[in-house]
């Protein structure tokens, strides 16, 4: 009882000589390697005394019981929170991710104690989430961690705090996009995403008031016209905001929620308005600089409808892009980079009559493309659903005989094609009518069950091929931007005069109501 004491007193010490404003006290750590042991001894001997004064059982199916329930509780509440204080202020001052890893990692089993101290427990929470993005990567993976078992042990409503602190701070790291900043932003998302899997009821909540935030500004841009008011929903803050509820509603929602979608706890009534949303700001501004970010629309769409199997009409969104006069033209002269439309939401306007733009558009809209239609490969209605779009394709090879693109474009219709004859082959034995919805859905499941499409397997290794030379690319960009080659893009000027304007994605503010 006495060692532990006297560690439980120099642990506390340590951790307080990091904090500037500290006074000085009777103990006096004179080197790094001897304030490294009191730290480990403190944190692993510390809280071990804790659970033999305070021992709490588990109860049956719903986790441990916090230690406040305890008899003796009332006589060591304030010791332990004065270490669990001491603890948030070590997380706070260490610089050595190692060490600050080590914190974290004892900050797990130290959550129950943090848990009997409301105010305590939400200093917690805004450290972790500012480690969780500030941090070195190793860290951020731990802090996420810590956030999200305090959202599964700490009594309700705090996953409420949990959820609206994760979505807020998201949305504050995400108003710029680079090749380096990318992948911090997806990793964030991946984050976000495994929060809200959490509580449905919860979830349900919080993408309610965002998602109708998010379709307030789409309308108050459809409604006024304004510069401001489209520079709300035409940045990049915006966009990684559909990005990420298509991603948490895909992730939520299975395709049978959406056959009962009054199911209690279900999100499946969300998607419907997400989707008008993402359409919605598609037609805002439908010109040729803002392809780009029509392209990082539809992407959001085909993840909630591969998730979902909703049926989203994306084909006139996407290639409608070919009837545009810049790409019908003859191209200007162009000596830049070639366009990575994943890091960009606006072509700049001397670039928007070039080849390179032609030629990153007709990319992208062979990749959507076929991410489209390998959605409805399986689909008994699949010959119907291409004709208006293999159409569209073919008038514009028509018009713009540029052999790169005829290969390219080509090679997509040749492929939806021939699982046109491949699903039109099957359907001709089908005993049952298309009214008969259940034998329709039965009948598909068989299918896909049975063998890949011919635009499945095309799409599965032109997939792998593209990755590959993705991942590849990103690499490059990285080494460029840490080298300091890359240029500044000058779509992100208008931004920083944007981010300086309180109004912009108020919606944070506000919390929702259950």
């Amino acid at each position: 009882g006495g060692k532990k004491k006297g560690a439980g007193k120099a642990g506390k010490k340590a951790a307080s000589k990091v904090a500037a404003a500290v006074k000085p006290s009777g103990y006096v750590v004179s080197s790094s390697n001897i304030f490294n042991r009191i730290v480990l001894t403190g944190l692993t001997t510390v809280f071990a005394a804790f659970d033999e004064m305070v021992p709490v059982p588990e109860r049956p199916g719903k986790g441990p019981a916090l230690p406040s329930a305890h008899a003796k509780w009332s006589k060591v509440s304030s010791v332990v929170k004065s270490c669990c204080t001491s603890v948030l202020s070590l997380s706070k001052h260490l610089t050595d991710p190692s060490m600050l890893g080590f914190v974290l990692q004892r900050m797990m089993a130290i959550l129950p104690y943090v848990a009997c101290f409301p105010n305590l427990s939400r200093l917690y929470l805004k450290q972790m989430l500012e480690l969780w993005t500030r941090a070195h990567e190793s860290v951020r993976a731990l802090a996420i961690f810590v956030i999200r078992r305090m959202a599964l042990m700490f009594p309700y409503p705090f996953i409420d705090l949990v959820m609206k602190g994760v979505y807020i701070t998201y949305a504050r790291n995400c108003k710029f996009t680079t090749a380096t900043s990318l992948p911090s932003i997806v990793f964030l998302q991946n984050s976000v995403v495994e929060i809200f899997k959490i509580d449905a009821h919860s979830s349900y909540q919080h993408a309610f008031v965002y998602i109708r935030q998010l379709a307030i500004h789409l309308r108050s841009a459809l409604t006024k016209r304004t510069k401001e008011t489209c520079a709300q929903v035409y940045c990049w803050q915006f966009v990684h905001s559909l990005r990420l509820w298509a991603r948490v509603l895909a992730a939520c929602v299975t395709r049978e929620d959406m056959n009962s979608p009054n199911k209690d706890g279900s999100l499946a009534p969300l998607v419907h308005p997400l989707v008008q949303v993402i359409l919605g700001t598609i037609n805002l501004l439908p010109t040729a600089r803002f392809v780009p970010l029509r392209f990082h629309c539809i992407r959001s769409c085909i993840i909630l409808a591969r998730a979902t199997g909703v049926f989203i009409p994306l084909a006139t969104p996407l290639f409608e892009i070919v009837t545009m006069s810049e790409m019908r033209k003859k191209p200007q002269p162009y000596t830049g980079k070639p366009i990575n439309m994943d890091l960009i939401l606006k072509v700049p306007k001397p670039v928007v009559h070039t080849r390179a733009f032609q030629d990153a558009a007709v990319h992208q809209m062979f990749e959507l493309g076929l991410e489209y239609f390998s959605l409805y490969s399986y689909s008994i209605s699949f010959p119907e659903v291409c004709i208006l779009p293999i159409k569209t394709l073919r008038h514009y090879l028509k018009a713009v005989k540029v052999p790169k693109y005829t290969k390219t474009l080509r090679q997509l219709i040749d492929k939806v094609e021939e699982n046109t004859t491949f699903i039109q082959g099957l359907r001709l034995s089908v005993p049952f009518s298309p009214k008969d919805q259940t034998k329709v859905t039965e009948w598909e499941q068989q299918i896909e069950g049975q063998s890949n499409s011919p635009l499945m397997k095309f799409r599965n290794a032109w997939v792998a091929v593209e990755n590959s030379k993705r991942a590849a690319a990103s690499a490059q960009e990285q080494r460029d931007a840490a080298a300091g080659k890359q240029p500044k893009s000058k779509q992100q000027q208008p931004q920083k005069k944007q981010q300086q304007q309180q109004s912009v994605f108020s919606f944070a503010l506000e919390t929702p109501q259950p």
